[in-house]
């Protein structure tokens, strides 16, 4: 009776498992890098462009601010033997409220920086998530997957949709 069910299961096991592979042979995958594919696109080449520009301003901004706070703390350190307490308070004072500031500048600037990346990025995303339902649903897919260092490791050359979807998102 043991060996009897011991068999039965054994039979379902390989059938199971020949049922799995023939759906598996069925599927049609595809695979996108979506962070590559807008890099190489031309308008992700054109976003670059802006962002890059908008960070050089926002560096030069910047910049002007770190240069008067390092002047500031050199006349410090120079001066500071020389000054009275009172001057002394008084410039150390002024060189604590512009560091604060600066800081200040500089984090709104990096959020500055992050919603203008945001900006720029967003409609080219929304352009590729319609080539991509495109693909899937003209071209038959099961599924399209994005091939990232947390998720897809290694795959065949053929389910690689990246020239695809890239001479689609340019045109």
């Amino acid at each position: 009776m043991a060996r009897s069910v011991i068999c039965i299961l054994v039979l379902v096991a390989l059938l199971g498992t020949t049922a799995v592979e023939a759906a598996a042979k069925d599927l049609k995958i595809g695979i996108v890098n979506v962070e590559l594919v807008i890099a190489r696109s031309k308008k992700g080449k054109a976003a670059q462009k802006k962002l890059k520009a908008y960070l050089k301003k926002k560096e030069s901004d910047l910049k002007s601010q770190q240069e008067a706070i390092q002047a500031l703390e050199k006349k410090l350190t120079n001066q500071a033997s020389m000054m009275t307490e009172e001057a002394r308070k008084t410039a150390y004072q002024e060189y604590q409220r512009k560091a604060a500031s600066f800081q200040e500048a500089y984090m709104q600037s990096r959020q500055e920086i992050a919603k203008k990346e945001a900006d720029l990025t967003q409609p080219i995303l929304e352009r590729l998530q319609k080539v991509l339902e495109g693909l899937f649903k003209l071209e038959g897919y099961d599924m399209i997957l994005n091939q990232t260092s947390q998720g897809v490791l290694f795959a065949k050359e053929s389910f690689n949709l990246n020239e695809v979807v890239l001479k689609k998102l340019d045109q």
